[in-house]
């Protein structure tokens, strides 16, 4: 499908993204657990908080903050290598000037000066 210039530029783009998109998906999915898991810590430490002025246990809530800033770590470390891995394997293949290119000839670049 590369090399046509009736394609709309967004169809290009997706066909550069198509072979990783296993590993797109599942690094955006990765990273949004791992925002889940850092917004979720200010919210057990509130807790913490609460129940520190008042008379209640905190065993647990100590217990869920090393839980959520284990798997914070731990998932977004995984993300992290899982995206890099990606690029680096696959980057090669998608370089600016291909890309350029085939942008340029969709015609969403033709009057631009922009090129990388």
């Amino acid at each position: 499908m590369r090399g046509q210039t009736n394609q709309p530029a967004w169809r290009t783009l997706l066909d550069y993204i198509r072979p990783f998109q296993t590993a797109l998906l599942a690094g955006g999915l990765l990273s949004l657990v791992t925002a889940a898991t850092g917004l979720a810590l200010p919210l057990a430490v509130r807790q913490l908080i609460t129940r520190l002025a008042g008379s209640g246990g905190i065993t647990g809530l100590l217990v869920l903050m090393s839980v959520l800033v284990l798997a914070n770590a731990a998932v977004g470390a995984g993300g992290t290598f899982l995206l890099e891995r990606t690029v680096s394997t696959h980057g090669q293949l998608l370089t600016a000037d291909k890309l350029y290119a085939e942008l340029a000839a969709t015609q969403l670049l033709a009057n631009t000066d922009h090129r990388p």
